[in-house]
């Protein structure tokens, strides 16, 4: 595909920047970046038979590759990999908890790609218009890419349970491109033993949303208290309330999340959790990471 064919993806947020200060940082990342992602042209097809399908498809996958591979490609700055912890797991694992605390006792910022202020800086509303970015996880790639590659500092990155985990093999290639030039990728998980991971992170879900809805309904938190039963014993629960669909649908997801290999294949370091406090998970990982580099020099 011809490069003149492509044209510069619109600017999604501008920021008025005083001419004696650079923005950095989260500060610059919630003040919105310039995209530097290329847009293809729209293809442009009515009734097309066969072939016609055929050759949009293949000009579609080679627009997708063109993508990725420029937002994977972007410069880093050597401390900002080497420095940066970043935290990836399925729901629960306590990510944001443990990343909180790896960003007091590093004094370094945390950015979670869970953050709306994060997203927001990046109108990811906006690609809902832009047909190379339609599918949910193109939007999570391109978070996800565009958030590490602006970093500035050595940062503790808190993923949300999908943004390390593809379905599609070029796509979490490509991901796996990025993140493996992070020395420091951590992954929570409770146990070594999935079925055991799976029983303590849909119970810390069901703790998670019985909390929320304490002040509101206590009924719900007795069913969902009952539900830890019912996780445990892995059966499928029973309701139609809000609070059991949404606790049956992040169930569910959890387990895709545990199943996948993604995970493993990204980490440097895998910290089990269960029993520790996120200031003890903390500070281990930080041990670990210390020990790894006394062994590298």
């Amino acid at each position: 595909m011809n490069r003149d064919s492509f044209r510069a993806l619109e600017q999604y947020q501008s920021t008025a920047v005083n001419a004696d200060k650079r923005p950095t940082g989260v500060e610059r990342m919630l003040g919105g970046v310039a995209a530097r992602t290329p847009q293809l042209p729209k293809q442009n097809s009515v009734n097309p038979d066969v072939d016609q399908v055929d050759d949009y498809d293949k000009v579609n996958h080679e627009r997708s590759r063109e993508l990725m591979e420029e937002l994977v490609s972007q410069p880093i700055d050597r401390a900002v990999l080497d420095d940066s912890i970043l935290l990836i797991g399925p729901m629960g694992a306590g990510k944001s908890s443990v990343g909180n605390d790896l960003a007091n006792l590093t004094h370094r910022q945390c950015v979670s790609l869970d953050s709306p202020d994060v997203q927001d800086s990046y109108d990811l509303d906006k690609l809902e218009q832009d047909p190379d970015y339609r599918d949910f996880k193109d939007k999570e790639f391109y978070l996800t890419a565009r958030v590490l590659s602006d970093l500035d500092r050595p940062s503790i990155v808190d993923f949300g349970a999908g943004h390390s985990v593809y379905e599609d093999e070029a796509m979490f290639d490509q991901m796996k491109r990025l993140i493996s030039r992070f020395k420091n990728v951590v992954l929570l998980m409770p146990s070594a033993d999935k079925d055991v991971s799976l029983r303590v992170l849909n119970q810390h879900l069901a703790d998670r949303l019985a909390k929320s809805t304490k002040q509101n309904d206590n009924q719900s938190v007795a069913r969902l208290a009952l539900s830890r039963l019912l996780t445990a014993r892995r059966l499928r629960l029973q309701g139609e309330s809000a609070e059991y669909k949404q606790l049956t649908r992040e169930m569910h997801d959890n387990e895709h999340f545990v199943d996948m290999p993604c995970n493993e294949e990204l980490a440097t370091q895998i910290q089990y959790t269960d029993g520790w406090t996120p200031d003890q998970i903390a500070r281990g990982i930080l041990a670990s990471i210390e020990a790894r580099s006394v062994e590298q020099m």
